[in-house]
């Protein structure tokens, strides 16, 4: 078991004989976990949006390719018309 988590169970065992001031020090004990959960969504947002802007640019691109070549030009000038 990690440091954290004997430092919580003792903490938590101690907690249920005691009755005021409880509220605080389970709070701040409890703040690890929820902050770790709420930057990991936020990560995960962020890889999302960003992802998304990627797949729009790489989708204007295929577009505009496919607006300025048709289908029944040959190689030869495909190759030509890149420089």
């Amino acid at each position: 078991m990690s440091a954290y988590a004997n430092i919580l169970a003792t903490f938590l065992a101690g907690a249920g004989m005691r009755e005021h001031g409880n509220f605080a020090g389970i709070t701040a004990l409890a703040m690890v976990p929820i902050m770790t959960g709420v930057a990991g969504v936020v990560d995960f947002v962020s890889l999302n949006n960003k992802s998304g802007k990627l797949q729009n640019s790489l989708d204007i691109l295929a577009l505009a390719i496919a607006t300025k070549y048709y289908s029944g030009m040959s190689g030869d000038e495909l190759t030509r018309s890149w420089r």
